[in-house]
């Protein structure tokens, strides 16, 4: 298995890191013309939009992964999203207006009814897309993928060069549903149908469980997210919420790469062999071993060097993203790997105890965001650090990795030590201004993830020689 996940992993993540450094270098060039205000302003949307849209699936993809291929239930799926769509689109839609009152802005009502729209039409490809990754078409999706952010990215330059301000941001995503929609239909058209009784009494006893866990847990994991950006768009204004954003942008990358590659490439592959748990998590394991060890490289250049890096990739108007920047990426290593989770509860049947991990976190992590953005941004991001080591993490070890993956306490303790050590001690040394110690941690944890790249290739050419 070790050898089918590393190359659907280079394969699919080629396209994927490459879609992903599209993005990012566009964003470098369009932000010479772009202000943190406007990136402020749209950002206030995302925030709503990006809510609403954690209730446009509820599982279904995961759901069409996961279960025996049923004509009969894919129609059903094609239909709950576009019905779906309206219904939070139509909620966005009415939401326009409050949300430009309470933040004393009115271009918020315009993006928003043009977001609503947007909501509605992202619905549109899902259901043949979750079929492709079923039949494991990985690299038809990703190649879609990164043609189209690539295209979106040229788009938006273009507006924004043309002077469209912050509506370049927002008007060339109308288009990529439409893109996907259409070709991916090409390779498995799935028809739509009216919902009868049947059809509703089937997705409730069937799926009912898996919709309400994980819609919880995803309505919880977003405001644990978010409510930082909610906050500060409030209390301290669009500008700052664009400088903020464009640092946790940077310092989220290498989670936004991972979890849809887990979610698209491994989850598939892994129930497959869903009666061997013990193989799973083994193999599981040896990937988070990979992951974690490539991730450190980016991690210590943002730690070492916010400033230098904000102001090389986006120039003086953001050199201030350096302030959030540094401290932001403190715990980046451990969201790296916590990352990956979802997948395994969804796969082990265990949605319940991700709905209770999420609850605990959710919850401790927008209280601390809430009590220390009162006393400044820096001290929310403190706060924050404070909540991921010592309710977060001991949460998802308890309920994820020892109640329902069943790893015992050694290896969960050989997953998560080093990098949970390093990561505190780094933030003692932040905390308390000693930055001039930051670099012999560094050279450590870089070392020990130097050591465990080669040891996994090292074990994974023996593997592949056996075989």
């Amino acid at each position: 298995m070790q050898r089918s996940l590393l190359q659907n992993f280079l394969k699919v993540g080629g396209y994927k890191y490459t879609g992903e450094f599209v993005v990012f270098l566009g964003s470098i060039f369009i932000s010479r013309y772009l202000t943190p205000d406007e990136y402020g302003v749209v950002a206030v949307v995302l925030i709503f939009y990006n809510f609403l849209a954690l209730f446009s699936d509820l599982g279904f993809t995961s759901a069409i992964v996961r279960e025996k291929e049923d004509s009969r239930f894919l129609s059903i799926a094609q239909t709950f999203f576009l019905l779906n769509g309206a219904l939070i689109g139509l909620i966005l839609l009415l939401l326009a207006y409050p949300i430009s009152i309470f933040f004393h802005d009115n271009r918020l009502f315009h993006l928003s009814l043009l977001y609503a729209f947007i909501l509605f039409i992202r619905r549109l490809p899902l259901t043949s897309e979750a079929v492709l990754l079923k039949k494991k078409k990985f690299i038809i999706t990703a190649r879609t993928e990164f043609l189209v952010a690539s295209f979106t990215v040229l788009l938006i330059f273009i507006l924004a060069v043309s002077g469209f301000s912050y509506w370049s941001l927002v008007l060339p995503y109308m288009l990529s549903p439409f893109i996907y929609f259409y070709y991916y239909r090409s390779f498995h058209r799935v028809p739509f149908r009216l919902l009868t009784r049947a059809d509703l009494k089937l997705i409730r006893i069937k799926f009912g469980s898996l919709f309400i866990h994980l819609g919880s847990f995803n309505f919880t994991n977003y405001w644990e997210k978010n409510a930082d950006k909610f906050l500060i768009g409030r209390l301290y204004g669009k500008s700052d919420l664009g400088i903020y954003n464009r640092a946790y942008m940077l310092v989220n990358l290498p989670s936004v790469f991972l979890a849809p590659l887990f979610r698209n490439v491994f989850f598939p592959i892994f129930q497959e062999k869903f009666d061997q748990p013990e193989y799973i998590k083994q193999e599981y394991k040896k990937l988070l071993h990979l992951i974690s060890s490539i991730s450190i490289v980016p991690w210590i250049l943002l730690l070492y060097f916010p400033f230098e890096i904000s102001t090389f990739l986006w120039g003086e108007n953001w050199s201030r993203v350096g302030d959030y920047l540094g401290l932001l990426a403190i715990p980046m290593v451990l969201y790296v790997i916590s990352g990956t989770t979802p997948i395994l509860f969804i796969l082990f049947r265990e949605e319940k105890r991700l709905h209770q991990h999420g609850t605990i976190a959710g919850i401790s992590t927008i209280g601390a965001l809430t009590v220390g953005v009162f006393f400044s941004m820096k001290t929310m991001i403190y706060f924050f650090i404070l909540n991921t080591l010592f309710i977060v993490i001991p949460s998802l070890c308890y309920f994820g990795f020892y109640k329902s993956f069943k790893f015992s306490m050694k290896e969960i303790l050989e997953i998560w030590i080093v990098n949970y050590v390093v990561v505190a001690f780094l933030f003692v040394l932040i905390f308390f201004e000693m930055r001039y110690f930051m670099l012999y941690p560094l050279i450590f944890i870089g070392t020990y993830a130097l050591i465990r790249f080669f040891l996994y290739i090292r074990e994974f050419l023996l593997a592949d020689s056996k075989t």
